[in-house]
C-alpha cells in the first residue's frame, strides 16, 4: 500500500479509505493507477495473485457495482417513490403535491355532471402528471364521497371501439350503447379516457376515429350522462380544434394541468417519504427543487419544464435506492446522478449489464417501442410482446432484455403487452434519443407500412393497395426484418411488381421503335424549346435590370432588390455584380408601421437604446432601438402626448401635452412610471422642452416665456428663472450637449407673410439665473428646426427663404451654421446654405458632428460638416417610397413627402424619420462613405501598409489619417504645405512625404509624428528637372532632363546627393519604377515634322550605378505612348495611348514583348489605372470621371468585368485606387468612399436593411411577368 501511494498521488490513508469502503472515487480513471500498481507490485514479489484481481476490467466491475444501485435490491422498507410510473387509485396515499388541481378538477367533473354531462378534458405536457392526477387524484377523491361512482380507464390504442368494448367487459358487435347496457345504473358513473392523443397517433382508421368520438359525445349528453374525462398531451390541443365534439370541451370544460408550484413540490418530495417514516437531509428538497427548476429555459426557480416531472420520482426513488439507514441524504442523491442523470444512470447500467447479443436485440426492443413523429414529440406504443420478441434476430436474448428493463422500471409489462413507463425516457437518455435520430426517416417508412399492411389485410388483401414503384424500394430499404401481415404484405407487393414488369417488357419493345421516331422530332422540339426559353429568359433578365436601373434614382431600396433579382436569376454575373456594388454608395431605408395617423414625430434617446415617436392624434409610443436598423416597439405612453424628450441619464423622459408637462420614470422601459406632474401653465399644447446637458434641468415653454425646472430629483421638481420669449410666437428649444448654454427660437405667430425668425441663446448661471449669451441672431429665414453638434460648438438652424409669389418664386430651404464659444456671442460660419426648393422642417447632426441631415417637405439629404464654414453635399435626395399619406381628419391620398423629423441611431450609421404617412423609417447610410475626412479630400497617398494615409483636404492644408478602421479614419494631425504644391509621394513607412509644384520644386517632410509635422528640405538641386521617380525602397531617385537621366541617393532623405555620371537620354519626360525598382520606364519625345511619337525606353536598374536599356524594341501602342504602369507582381505592365491600352510581358527582361491587342480602355482617356495587390485586377478611372473595373487574369485577354461603376453625385471628379491590402477601392474627389469588392456583403446589407420590402403588391407592378420569389425570403 505504502509503494503504491508513493507511485501515485493517492495518500495511504486515501488508499486505507478505498479499502475499507469509504470515499470512493466518483471516477473509475482515479482509482486505476493504484490497481495498476498494485497488481505490477504482486507480480514482482512472486504472489500468488487471482486471475481476476489481475484483470483491470474486472476492477472496473466491482467499483461499478460500488457505485451503482439496482432497483429491485431486497430491502425491509418499500420504496414510496414510483420512479417513471404513473400513480394507480392504490398509490393515492403517497400522491403528494397534486391537492389543488384534484379539487379543481373533481368539482369541474362533478359540476359537468350536475348540469346535464359533457366531456371534460384534461390537457397538460407529456409527464405533467395526467395519467396519475386521474388515477390516485380524480378518481380516488370521487370514491371518498358519499355517493358510489362506477370509474372506468381506457387508452384508446389502434383500435378505440375495441379497447372501449373491453374495458366495460362486453364483445357486443354493435357498440353504439355498449357502454349503457352493461354499466351499472345504481350510481353516477365515469369514463377516463387516458392517453388521448393515441386516437391521432396510433389509430389510423379515420372513420373509426369519427365513431369513437360520437359514441363518447353520446355518452357525455344522454339523459342519464357518463361523466367522460380524456386526458389529453398538450401539443394534440390544434389536432383537436379539427372535432366539433372535441372544440367545445376545449373551450368550455376544460383544465390545464401546468406545473407544480414550489410549496407544492416540495410537498412531493416529503410527503411520501414522512408517510414511509424517512427523514430528508436539510436541503435535499431544495436542492432537488432547484435542479429540477434549472432544466431548460427557467433560469429562476419559481417554474420547471411540466414534462420533467417524472424526473423528480425517478430521482427520489434512486435516492431512496442510496440512503443511510433512514435517511435520504444529498450525497445520495448526488450519487443518482441528479435530476436528469438518474433516468440515464439507471438505463445505462441496465445496458451494461446486457451482453453483446442482448444489447442489439435491446436496440430492437427499445425502437419496437416508439412511435416516431414527423411533426411533433415522439411518443411511446404498446407492442404486443411476441410481436416484439420477433423483430430481434435473437428472440431469447429479446425476452431476456424485456424482463432486466422491466426490473429497472424502464419499461413496463401488462399481461402481453408492453410499453415504456413513461416517455421521459425518450428524452432523458441520450442512447434511445441518439437511436432514434440516427435514422427517422426509416422508422417513418416502417410506420407506415405497418399501418398500410394492417388496412390491406382488413380490406381482404386488396391488390390496390399494394405498393410499387419507389414506395415499395423504401418500404423494402427500411423494413428488412419483417413479420406476419407486414412480411405477407411487402411479399404480394414484391409479387405484384414482378408481374407488372413482365407485362411491360413486351410494350416497351413496341414502344421502342416509336421512341426512336420520337426521340428525333423530340430533339428538335427540344432545341426549339429552350431556345424559346433562353430568348425568355434574356427577356425577363434584360426587364429586371431595366426597372433596377430605373428605379435606382426614385427608389434605391426597391431597385436594390430587384437586383438581388436579378442576381438570382444569374448568379456571378459581372454586370449585376458592379450594381450590387453600388449600393454600397446609397442609403437603404425600411419602413415600419408605426402609428394609424400621419405626421409622426421621432426623438432618440441621447447615447443610450430608446426612442420615440409621437403623432398628431396625441399617441406616443416608446422603441427599443438598441437594432438601430429594426426598432421594435415596445408600449404606447399612457394618456395624450403632444411631445416627447429623453433625459440625458437615460432613466428620465418628459412629455407633454395640453394637460401640462409629465415626468416619467423609464428605468423599465416597457413600463414607464409617472414621477411628477406640472400645472398647463408650464407649457403650451404641443410647447417643445429640453432637457440639459446633466439632465438636472428641464426648459419648457409656452407662447411667452421659458421656465427652467430643477430636476436632478425628478419626483420633485422645483421652478426655477422665467425667461421672455416674445408675444403670441412659436418657440423651439434646444440645450446644448455640453454646456449650460440654452438655444430659444421664435417665430412670429402672425396671419399674413412670414416674418423672420430670431435665436436667443442664454448661458445659465444656476438654475435661477441666465444671462443672455450676446444679442439673438436674427435672420431673413423663417426658421422652423435648430440642432447642436455632438460637441455643441455648432449650431444649425433652418427654415425657409421667402413665400411664394405671383411669379412662382417657391420657398427655397436653408440652414445656417454658427460657431458657439462659451463665453462670446455666436458667429455664422459661411453663408446660409440652399438644401432644397422647398421647405425645411428638421436638422440633425451624427453623433460625431460630421454629417448634417437635413429634411424638407420632399426629401431628405446629407451633408458633410467636417469643415463646418463649407458644408459639402454628400448625398443629394434620401428617396421613399411612394406612399399614402394620412391625415387627423381621416383623408388619405397618395404622396411621396418628405421627413417631418429626423434623428441619428446611437452609432451614427442609421437616420430613423417620421413622415406623413404614419411609419417609422429608417436610413441605412451608405457603409462605403468613411467618416473624417473632408469632402473636399483629395487622391489619398497611403503607406505600403495602407494604415496611414495623406491628404490634401482643400487650400494649403494636408490632413494625416490613420485608416487601419476602413470606415472611421482618424485624424492624426495637419499642417499647411507651401502654397501651390500638391502631394507627390509618401515613403513606405509612411514617415517621410514629398510634395511637388507644377515648377517641379519638390518637397520634403518629416510626417513619423504627424501631431508635430517638421519639413525636412527643399530638394533644390533637384531644379530643373522634368520629372522625378522614387525607387519603391526609397533609397534611390531618378530625375529626367532634357539630355538625360540623373540617379539621386536618398541616404539622407533631407539632401538628395548625385551618384554615377549622367545617363545621356534625349528628351526624357515621365519617369516610373517598377514594384520592385530594378526596372525604369521613361516616355520620351520624339518629333519628325509634324508626326510626334513618344515611345517608352526600358531601363535596368537592378545595379544603379550602372543602368542599362533593356531590349531593343522600343515599347509603343499605335506609334506612341501616354505613359507606362507596372504590376504590382512585376510580371506585367500596361502602355496606355489614348483611349487604347496594351498589356506587356516584363518578367523575362531580355525578352519585353506584349502579350494582348491593343483594347479600349475607356471612350475618352485613361486617366488613373492601379491595380489590385495580387495584381490579378485593375481599376481605371477615365479622364471623364468613369470608372471600371477589369480582370487581368488571363494577361492575353483583359477584360472589363460588368458596367461602370457608380458613385454617388456625378458631377463630382472621382477617381479610384485599390488599397494596399485586402479587397478595397477607395474612390475619391467628392469625398472619400471605401468599397468592399466582396458582392456577398452588399446583398447581406440588401436583405438585412430593406428586408420584406417587395411585398407581392409592388412585384407585381414592377415584375408581373416573373412568378412572386421575393430575394431575401
Amino acid at each position: 500500500m505504502r509503494a503504491a501511494a508513493a507511485a501515485n498521488p493517492a495518500s495511504a490513508q486515501r488508499i486505507s479509505d478505498w479499502k475499507a469502503g469509504r470515499n470512493v472515487p466518483a471516477r473509475f480513471e482515479s482509482l486505476l493507477p493504484v490497481v495498476l500498481t498494485l497488481i505490477d507490485l504482486a507480480k514482482k514479489r512472486g504472489a500468488t495473485l487471482p486471475a481476476k484481481l489481475a484483470d483491470p476490467q474486472e476492477w472496473k466491475r466491482l467499483w461499478t457495482a460500488s457505485n451503482s444501485w439496482t432497483p429491485d435490491d431486497a430491502d425491509d422498507t418499500a420504496c414510496p417513490y414510483l420512479g417513471l410510473q404513473s400513480y394507480r387509485n392504490t398509490d393515492s396515499d403517497i400522491f403528494f403535491g397534486r391537492k389543488r388541481a384534484t379539487e379543481e378538477l373533481t368539482e369541474l367533473v362533478r359540476n359537468t355532471v350536475r348540469d346535464g354531462g359533457g366531456i371534460v378534458t384534461l390537457i397538460g405536457a407529456s409527464g405533467a402528471g395526467k395519467s396519475s392526477l386521474l388515477a390516485a387524484g380524480l378518481a380516488t377523491e370521487l370514491a371518498r364521497g358519499q355517493v358510489n361512482w362506477h370509474i372506468v380507464t381506457v387508452t384508446p390504442g389502434a383500435h378505440p371501439m375495441d379497447a372501449l368494448a373491453k374495458s366495460i367487459g362486453t364483445s357486443k358487435p354493435d357498440r353504439s350503447d355498449a357502454a349503457s347496457a352493461t354499466w351499472p345504473t345504481d350510481g353516477p358513473r365515469l369514463l377516463i379516457v387516458d392517453q388521448f392523443e393515441e386516437l391521432f397517433t396510433v389509430c389510423a382508421d379515420e372513420q373509426e376515429r369519427d365513431e369513437f368520438l360520437a359514441l363518447l359525445d353520446q355518452h357525455a349528453t344522454q339523459t342519464d350522462p357518463i361523466a367522460v374525462v380524456l386526458a389529453l398531451r398538450a401539443d394534440f390541443y390544434a389536432r383537436c380544434l379539427d372535432y366539433p365534439v372535441l372544440q367545445e370541451s376545449l373551450e368550455k370544460r376544460s383544465y390545464l394541468l401546468g406545473p407544480m408550484r414550489v410549496d407544492e413540490l416540495t410537498e412531493a418530495i416529503t410527503g411520501p417519504a414522512e408517510r414511509a417514516g424517512l427523514k430528508l437531509e436539510a436541503g435535499l428538497d431544495e436542492l432537488v427543487i432547484t435542479e429540477l427548476c434549472g432544466l431548460g429555459d427557467h433560469r429562476t426557480r419559481q417554474s420547471y419544464d411540466p414534462g420533467a416531472l417524472p424526473l423528480l420520482s425517478h430521482v427520489m426513488a434512486a435516492t431512496w435506492q442510496h440512503r443511510e439507514g433512514r435517511k435520504l441524504t444529498i450525497a445520495g442523491y448526488r450519487a443518482a446522478g441528479g435530476v436528469v442523470g438518474s433516468v440515464a444512470a439507471t438505463a445505462e447500467q441496465a445496458w451494461s449489464e446486457l451482453s453483446d447479443p442482448q444489447q442489439s436485440a435491446a436496440k430492437d426492443v427499445l425502437l419496437g417501442l416508439v412511435t416516431v413523429a414527423r411533426d411533433s414529440r415522439d411518443t411511446r406504443r404498446i407492442a404486443a410482446r411476441p410481436a416484439l420478441q420477433q423483430r430481434s434476430a435473437d428472440p431469447l436474448a429479446a425476452a431476456a432484455v424485456l424482463e432486466l428493463l422491466a426490473r429497472t422500471r424502464l419499461v413496463t409489462l401488462d399481461a402481453d403487452s408492453v410499453f415504456l413507463t413513461h416517455e421521459i425516457v425518450l428524452d432523458a437518455w441520450p442512447r434511445l434519443r441518439a437511436w432514434i435520430d440516427e435514422n427517422r426517416v426509416g422508422y417513418l417508412v416502417r410506420q407506415r407500412v405497418e399501418a398500410d399492411a394492417v388496412e390491406w389485410d382488413s380490406m381482404n388483401r386488396d391488390p390496390a393497395l399494394l405498393y410499387r414503384g419507389s414506395r415499395l424500394e423504401a418500404a423494402l430499404e427500411h423494413s428488412a426484418v419483417a413479420d406476419g401481415v407486414v412480411r405477407d404484405f411487402l411479399h404480394a407487393s414484391r409479387a405484384s411488381r414482378g408481374r407488372s414488369r413482365r407485362r411491360t417488357t413486351l410494350t416497351r419493345i413496341g414502344l421502342a421503335l416509336a421512341g426512336v421516331v420520337l426521340l428525333v422530332l423530340g430533339l428538335t422540339a427540344y432545341s426549339q424549346t429552350r431556345f424559346g426559353e433562353r430568348q425568355r429568359e434574356e427577356k425577363n433578365f434584360a426587364a429586371v435590370m431595366r426597372e433596377a436601373e430605373r428605379l435606382r434614382g426614385i427608389d434605391p431600396s426597391l431597385s436594390a432588390q430587384l437586383y438581388l433579382v436579378a442576381e438570382r436569376m444569374r448568379p456571378g454575373d459581372a454586370t449585376v455584380w458592379t450594381h450590387l456594388l453600388g449600393t454600397q454608395d446609397q442609403s437603404l431605408a425600411t419602413a415600419i408601421p408605426a402609428h394609424v395617423d400621419g405626421y409622426v414625430e421621432v426623438t432618440q434617446q441621447p447615447g443610450g437604446a430608446l426612442l420615440a415617436s409621437v403623432d398628431h392624434q396625441d399617441i406616443a409610443y416608446l422603441w427599443d432601438n438598441s437594432n438601430p436598423e429594426h426598432p421594435r416597439k415596445l408600449v404606447q405612453i399612457p394618456g395624450e402626448v403632444s411631445t416627447a424628450v429623453f433625459s440625458a441619464n437615460r432613466r428620465v423622459m418628459a412629455t407633454s401635452s395640453g394637460a401640462g408637462v409629465r415626468l416619467w420614470d423609464i428605468a423599465e422601459p416597457d413600463a414607464p412610471r409617472v414621477l411628477a406632474e406640472l400645472s398647463a401653465t408650464a407649457a403650451g399644447e404641443s410647447a417643445p422642452m429640453s432637457f440639459s446637458a446633466d439632465g438636472t434641468v428641464l426648459a419648457t415653454t409656452n407662447t411667452e416665456t421659458v421656465t427652467l425646472w430643477n430636476v436632478a430629483d425628478p419626483g420633485r421638481p422645483r421652478a426655477g428663472a422665467v425667461l421672455p420669449a416674445g408675444h403670441k410666437v412659436h418657440v423651439e428649444l434646444r440645450f446644448s450637449p455640453t454646456d449650460p448654454v440654452l438655444a430659444v427660437l421664435t417665430k412670429d405667430r402672425l396671419s399674413g407673410g412670414q416674418p423672420p425668425g430670431r435665436i436667443q441663446l442664454w448661458k445659465l448661471d444656476g438654475l435661477d439665473r441666465a444671462v443672455p449669451l450676446g444679442p439673438p441672431i436674427e435672420t431673413t429665414t423663417v426658421l422652423a428646426d435648430m440642432a447642436f453638434s455632438s460637441d455643441g460648438r455648432i449650431l444649425a438652424a433652418g427654415g425657409v427663404n421667402g413665400s411664394l409669389r405671383e411669379d412662382g418664386e417657391v420657398n427655397r430651404g436653408t440652414v445656417q451654421l454658427w460657431r458657439i464659444e462659451r463665453d462670446a456671442p455666436p458667429t455664422p460660419l459661411g453663408i446660409p446654405l440652399t438644401v432644397g426648393e422647398t421647405g425645411l422642417w428638421s436638422v440633425a447632426f451624427s453623433p460625431d458632428s460630421l454629417i448634417l441631415a437635413v429634411a424638407t417637405s420632399e426629401h431628405a439629404s446629407l451633408w458633410s460638416t467636417a469643415d463646418p464654414g463649407r458644408p459639402v453635399l454628400i448625398e443629394e435626395q434620401l428617396i421613399t417610397s411612394p406612399t399614402t399619406c394620412r391625415f387627423s381628419n381621416g383623408m388619405a391620398m397618395p404622396c411621396r413627402g418628405g421627413p417631418t423629423s429626423l434623428t441619428f441611431g446611437p452609432d451614427g450609421r442609421t437616420l430613423a424619420a417620421g413622415g406623413w404617412d404614419g411609419n417609422l423609417r429608417v436610413w441605412t447610410l451608405p457603409p462605403a462613405l468613411v467618416s473624417g475626412p473632408s469632402e473636399k479630400a483629395s487622391f489619398p497617398r497611403f503607406d505600403a501598409a495602407g494604415r496611414r494615409a495623406v491628404v490634401a483636404s482643400g487650400g494649403d492644408t494636408i490632413e494625416i489619417w490613420d485608416t487601419r478602421e476602413l470606415l472611421r479614419w482618424r485624424l492624426l494631425g495637419r499642417f499647411t504645405h507651401r502654397a501651390g504644391d500638391y502631394l507627390y509621394e509618401v515613403s513606405p513607412d509612411g514617415a517621410t512625404l514629398v510634395t511637388a509644384s507644377y515648377e517641379n520644386r519638390y518637397t520634403v517632410y518629416d510626417i513619423s509624428d504627424p501631431a508635430n509635422v517638421r519639413l525636412r528640405g527643399d530638394w533644390a538641386s533637384l531644379g530643373g528637372a522634368n520629372h522625378l521617380a522614387i525607387r519603391p525602397d526609397w533609397r534611390i531617385a531618378v530625375t529626367s532632363h532634357d539630355d538625360s537621366l540623373r540617379v539621386w541617393s536618398l541616404e539622407d532623405p533631407a539632401h538628395p546627393t548625385p551618384i554615377g555620371a549622367k545617363i545621356p537620354l534625349t528628351d526624357a519626360m515621365d519617369t516610373e519604377f517598377n514594384g520592385d525598382g530594378k526596372i525604369l520606364a521613361v516616355r520620351t519625345f520624339k518629333s519628325d515634322g509634324d508626326i510626334v511619337r513618344q515611345p517608352l525606353t526600358l531601363w535596368n536598374f537592378a545595379d544603379p550605378l550602372r543602368p542599362a536599356p533593356l531590349g531593343d524594341q522600343l515599347p509603343e501602342l499605335a506609334n506612341s505612348i501616354n505613359r507606362a504602369e507596372f504590376a504590382p507582381d512585376g510580371s506585367k505592365m500596361i502602355l496606355v495611348n489614348d483611349p487604347m491600352m496594351q498589356v506587356w510581358d516584363i518578367g523575362d527582361r531580355t525578352r519585353i514583348r506584349p502579350i494582348s491587342a491593343p483594347i479600349v480602355a475607356d471612350y475618352l482617356s485613361v486617366g488613373r489605372i492601379s491595380f489590385a495587390p495580387d495584381s490579378r485586377r485593375a481599376v481605371i478611372t477615365g479622364e471623364d470621371g468613369r470608372i471600371t473595373l477589369w480582370d487581368l487574369t488571363d494577361r492575353a485577354h483583359p477584360r472589363q468585368i460588368g458596367d461602370p461603376l457608380t458613385p454617388p453625385r456625378e458631377e463630382a471628379d472621382w477617381t479610384a485606387q485599390f488599397l494596399p491590402h485586402g479587397n478595397h477601392l477607395v474612390i475619391s474627389g467628392g469625398g472619400l468612399r471605401v468599397w468592399d469588392l466582396d458582392a456577398s456583403r452588399a446583398i447581406d446589407r440588401i436583405c438585412d436593411v430593406t428586408g420584406s420590402l417587395l411585398t407581392e403588391d409592388l412585384w407585381q407592378r414592377h415584375l408581373p411577368q416573373l412568378p412572386y420569389q421575393p430575394p431575401c425570403s
